[in-house]
C-alpha cells in the first residue's frame, strides 16, 4: 500500500512536528524561538512579517516586537482556548504555558500542506508518477475491527482504536477521500470536539493524515445519521494495487479533561456507507464503506485503568535448608520472591509503601532476623518499619520515583534477610515470606484505589539449621496388586543431601508419630479411613553400616525408597504420603534426632490406587 498526497513544502513542515518546553518573551533567544516564528509563519493570519527578517524564510533565533505581536495574533485565534480558561480578555506577546500547550498540540505532526479541509492534514507528494493498470476495479470485502487500544484514558495519544480493510480486484485504484464517523452511546460529554482532540490515519502504523479536531468547525453533523458526527480527510492520494488489500488504522488523541470521565464515556466509530471514495485506472469513482459496521470505545479519567497486581515469581526460593552459624550472623540469604506486575496498567505504577511479611514456627522473627532488605534490579532498599512478632510485618517505604514498575512490565521483588546466629534449641525453625497487595501505597496517573490492587502471594518454606539435609520427591507408583487387586503396593523415591555434617538415618518406616526409632514417617489415607495390614521397608543408595544404618557423608546426595504395601479391610481408593526423615549426628541413627519436614507434600505422596475387599 503506498501513500502520497499532492502538495508542495511549507513552512510549517520546518517546524512540525516539535515540542516546544519552556516559556518564551521578548528578548528570548534559541532554536526553539526560531521553530515558533517558522509555526506562526505557516499560517497568514498569525504570519510575523510579509517581508525582511522575520518574514517566511527569514526567520531567526531571536524572539522581538513582531514576534511578539504574532504570538498575540495566535492567542486571539485560539481565545476561547488559551485566554478565556485563565481569565484574560486581551491577547499578550507572552508566549507562556497555556500558548505553549495550544501550540504544542497543533504542532504534533507535520501539517498538510493541501487546501481544502481546515486542518486536514498528509504526506507530501514524492514527485513520482503514479501509474495504473488501466482496468476498472472491483473492490469487497469491507470490514472494520477493533484497534490496539479501545479503552481508552483523557489524555491518550496517538491510540489506534479501528482496523479497516477491504480487496481489491480487477485494477489499481487511488482513495482520494475517507470520512470517519463517530456517535455517542453513552456518558455526560457527548460533543466529540470536547473529547478528541486529533483524529488520524494511518497505513501501516505510518501517519498519512490527520485533523486537528478540537472546534466543531472540524466536524459535520448528523452524519451518516442523526447525532453522528463526521471527520472528512480529503486530497488524499493513497494507491491500492490489484489484488492487494487495502489496510488502514484510525487513531485518536484524546482531549487531556473530559466531562464525565470519571463516570466513563462510550462512543461507536465507522465508516459511512459511501466513506471512502477511490478512483481506479479506467477513472472510474466509486465508493465503499458499511456504517452498520462498528467499533465501540470506551473513555475513563487518566488512571482509572492503572493497575498492579503482586503475582509469583520463578525467581522464589523452592523449600530448602538454610544453614546458619551457631556463633556468628549470616550474609544477606534471599528466602521470598514475588513479582509486582503492571502489564495491563496505561501508566509507570510508582510504589510508595509495600509491605512484606515473615513468620516463623518458634519464638518471634526477631528472635532469628538481625536485619532485612528487598532487592530490586540489583538495587537495594532498607527503608523499613517492623513490627516484630510470630509473624514479622514490614513495611518498606519509597521515595517519589524510587520504585517505579513501568506500564506494561514487571519487577521482580527479592526479600533477603541477614541471620542471627542460631542456637541450638531453634533448630529446625521454619520461616516463610507473604505479601498481600492491600497494605501497598502506589499511584499510577493517580493514587491507585483498592480495586486497582490485586493478588498475594505466600512463599515457600525453609527450615533454619546449623547442619541438616535436604530433600527433593517426586518420583512415586501406586498400583493395586494380587488376586482380583484386593492388595496394594506403593513407593515413594527421594533424595537426602547431607549439609555440613556426615549424617545417619536408621532403616526404619513408621505410621506412629513416635519418632524414637528413627527413619522416615509415612501414613495411609483414602476414600474412607483405612484399617488393615501394613508393611514398610525403607532403601537407600546410602552406605549400610554394620548396624544397618544409613550414612549420608557431608555434601553427598543419596536416593531413598519407601516401599509400602496394605491390605486394607475396606475396599476403596488409597494412597500414601511420606511427612518426615529423621536423621542425627550419631552413628547409632537414634540418639540426637532431628526432623525434617518434607515440603510440598504433594511431592512425597503417591496417587490413588483402587482396592478391593
Amino acid at each position: 500500500l503506498q501513500s502520497q498526497v499532492n502538495g508542495n513544502t511549507s513552512n510549517a513542515a520546518a517546524a512540525c512536528p516539535y515540542t516546544w518546553t519552556r516559556t518564551l518573551s521578548v528578548g528570548s533567544t534559541g532554536s526553539d524561538v526560531k521553530k515558533l516564528q517558522q509555526f506562526l509563519n505557516s499560517d497568514p493570519t498569525t504570519a510575523i512579517a510579509v517581508s525582511g527578517v522575520g518574514s517566511k524564510g527569514n526567520e531567526t533565533e531571536y524572539y522581538g516586537a513582531l514576534t511578539g505581536a504574532a504570538v498575540a495574533k495566535f492567542q486571539n485565534k485560539y481565545k476561547s482556548e488559551i485566554l478565556t480558561p485563565i481569565g484574560l480578555s486581551n491577547a499578550t506577546t507572552f508566549f507562556g504555558n497555556a500558548t505553549k500547550a495550544k501550540m504544542n498540540a497543533l504542532c504534533i505532526s507535520a501539517p498538510n500542506t493541501n487546501t481544502g479541509d481546515t486542518g486536514n492534514t498528509g504526506n507530501t507528494n514524492t514527485g513520482d508518477t503514479i501509474t495504473y493498470s488501466g482496468n476498472e476495479a472491483t473492490v469487497s470485502r469491507f470490514r472494520v475491527s477493533s484497534g490496539d487500544d479501545t479503552h481508552l484514558e483523557e489524555g491518550q495519544s496517538n491510540a489506534s482504536v479501528m482496523d479497516i480493510e477491504f480487496r481489491v480486484e480487477d485494477g489499481d485504484i487511488t482513495i482520494n477521500r475517507i470520512d470517519v464517523a463517530f456517535n455517542h452511546v453513552s456518558g455526560t460529554e457527548d460533543r466529540p470536539w470536547d473529547t478528541f482532540a486529533k483524529v488520524m490515519l494511518l497505513v501501516d502504523g505510518k501517519e498519512v493524515a490527520s485533523k486537528v479536531t478540537t472546534s466543531k468547525s472540524a466536524w459535520t453533523e448528523d452524519k451518516p445519521y442523526a447525532d453522528a458526527y463526521q471527520v472528512r480527510f480529503s486530497n488524499l492520494s493513497i494507491k491500492v494495487d490489484e489484488s492487494e488489500d487495502a489496510e488502514f488504522s484510525v487513531a485518536v488523541t484524546l482531549a487531556g479533561s473530559i466531562d464525565g470521565a470519571r463516570a466513563g464515556l462510550s462512543w461507536d466509530i465507522m465508516i459511512p456507507d459511501d466513506g471512502i471514495r477511490f478512483t481506479d485506472g479506467a477513472k472510474v469513482t466509486d465508493t465503499i464503506g458499511d456504517q452498520s459496521n462498528t467499533v465501540n470505545i470506551d473513555i475513563d479519567a487518566e488512571g482509572s485503568n492503572d493497575e498492579l497486581s503482586v503475582m509469583q515469581s520463578d525467581d522464589d526460593p523452592e523449600t530448602s535448608t538454610i544453614i546458619l552459624d551457631a556463633d556468628k550472623r549470616s550474609g544477606w540469604i534471599t528466602v521470598f520472591a514475588f513479582e509486582l506486575d503492571a502489564e495491563d496498567s496505561k501508566n509507570d505504577i510508582d510504589v510508595r509503601k509495600l509491605p512484606v511479611s515473615l513468620t516463623v514456627s518458634t519464638s518471634t522473627v526477631g528472635t532469628f532476623v538481625r536485619d532485612v532488605r528487598i532487592l530490586v534490579d540489583g538495587k537495594s532498599y532498607k527503608n523499613v518499619t517492623i513490627t516484630d512478632g510470630a509473624t514479622n510485618n514490614m513495611l518498606f517505604s519509597f521515595k517519589s520515583g524510587e520504585l517505579v514498575v513501568e506500564e506494561g512490565e514487571t519487577a521482580t521483588i527479592e526479600v533477603q534477610v541477614e541471620f542471627n546466629a542460631l542456637t541450638a534449641t531453634h533448630e529446625g525453625t521454619t520461616i516463610y515470606g507473604s505479601v498481600d497487595s492491600s497494605g501497598i501505597v502506589a499511584e499510577g496517573a493517580d493514587d491507585l484505589t483498592a480495586g486497582q490492587l490485586s493478588g498475594s502471594v505466600t512463599g515457600d518454606t525453609h527450615t533454619l539449621r546449623t547442619f541438616g539435609i535436604t530433600t527433593k520427591g517426586g518420583d512415586t507408583k501406586a498400583e493395586a496388586t494380587g488376586f482380583d487387586r484386593t492388595h496394594g503396593d506403593y513407593t515413594i523415591k527421594f533424595t537426602v543431601t547431607a549439609l555440613e555434617e556426615d549424617l545417619y538415618v536408621a532403616p526404619y518406616a513408621t505410621t506412629s508419630s513416635d519418632m524414637s526409632l528413627g527413619g522416615v514417617r509415612f501414613s495411609v489415607d483414602g476414600t474412607s479411613a483405612f484399617s488393615g495390614a501394613v508393611t514398610s521397608v525403607l532403601s537407600a543408595t546410602a552406605k549400610e553400616m554394620p548396624n544397618g544404618v544409613f550414612l549420608v557423608r557431608k555434601g553427598k546426595t543419596e536416593t531413598f525408597t519407601l516401599t509400602v504395601s496394605i491390605d486394607p479391610d475396606q475396599a476403596g481408593q488409597y494412597r500414601v504420603k511420606l511427612h518426615d526423615v529423621y536423621f542425627t549426628k550419631n552413628i547409632d541413627g537414634v540418639s540426637g534426632l532431628n526432623t525434617h519436614n518434607l515440603i510440598p507434600n504433594y511431592d512425597y505422596r503417591t496417587g490413588y490406587a483402587s482396592i478391593k475387599n
